[in-house]
């Protein structure tokens, strides 16, 4: 099931449960108002598990990655079309997707690049740690570091009970015994989770690297989070440096513009944005991707 459709589902759900909210307010005597709270509950109650079967369902979709199809899909941008092209030697990799194809990835490719992602081996697991991010420094000489940030959380991780760490474990069930899965769901008020970990400081990442960043790729993201989307416009607005590359045949340059500035006047951008209208892991494959993207980094670059 498409993640589109999941949201859709959810948003649905979340606007019935308001009706039914709101419809608890309307003033009726007080046998007729029983009654309607009474049926106003019961179907609540099924809405509640509806909802709470979807979160089930998007746990068990994304919890499964065929590993040569994620690496067949991520190989040739992250670890070959990056290096080929001198982009640095770092790579930093932020995501909304649920699932751990990235990560799957970077087991296949082993000593050929270091990898990041917020979690270090313990005793009892894999902890996520801050730290891991505030005290990273350059490692390779040659190839990359992959540096993963999940700015919704992911299919595998969970909230300890007591001391409260987030622990990296391939359980993909929701809130399984005392555990709580740490993930945003579609649909669900991201303003109430920023302050938690480890929210907090992927979505800090993401803001200070858009204050410096040249060339930011963007593949398949349909810039409805609106805490990224407005980064990703201020950064337009005011940064003359700043080049967008949007991969996604759904976006032709006003589409993009119309997304990402709401109200404002999309003429005042100072960066550059490029939209290559080609779907990645489409058919073709990479072949199709390759020869667009290069051209537009080459295009850029030759203005800076």
């Amino acid at each position: 099931m498409a993640k589109s459709t999941l949201r859709s589902y959810l948003d649905s759900i979340e606007e019935w449960l308001g009706t039914l909210r709101r419809a608890e307010d309307v003033p009726a005597p007080a046998s007729p108002k029983q009654e309607l709270a009474n049926r106003t509950q019961t179907i609540a109650g099924a809405y509640d598990a509806l909802r709470t079967e979807l979160k089930r369902t998007i746990i068990e979709v994304y919890g499964r990655v065929d590993a040569g199809l994620a690496v067949s899909l991520y190989r040739p941008l992250l670890l070959e079309f990056w290096p080929e092209h001198s982009l640095g030697r770092t790579l930093p990799v932020f995501t909304t997707n649920y699932d751990t194809a990235i990560e799957t990835l970077a087991d296949e490719a082993g000593q050929e690049i270091d990898f990041v992602d917020g979690f270090r081996h313990r005793p009892m697991g894999l902890r996520w740690e801050a730290t891991e991010y505030h005290e990273y420094v350059t490692r390779r000489r040659k190839g990359i570091d992959l540096i993963l940030f999940k700015l919704h959380g992911s299919s595998n991780w969970y909230r300890m009970p007591g001391a409260g760490s987030i622990q990296k474990m391939d359980n993909f069930e929701l809130d399984p015994g005392k555990l709580q899965n740490i993930m945003i769901f579609p649909t669900q008020r991201k303003s109430n989770l920023l302050g938690d970990e480890p929210f907090q400081t992927n979505y800090r990442y993401f803001s200070e690297l858009m204050k410096r960043l040249e060339v930011l790729i963007t593949n398949g993201f349909s810039f409805r989070d609106s805490e990224i989307r407005d980064m990703i416009w201020q950064a337009l607005l005011e940064r003359p440096g700043f080049q967008l590359i949007v991969i996604d045949p759904a976006f032709g340059r006003d589409d993009l513009l119309r997304r990402l500035s709401g109200d404002e006047n999309p003429a005042s951008i100072q960066g550059e944005l490029v939209p290559v209208s080609r779907a990645f892991g489409g058919e073709g494959g990479w072949s199709m991707i390759a020869s667009p993207l290069g051209k537009a980094l080459a295009s850029l670059h030759a203005k800076t």
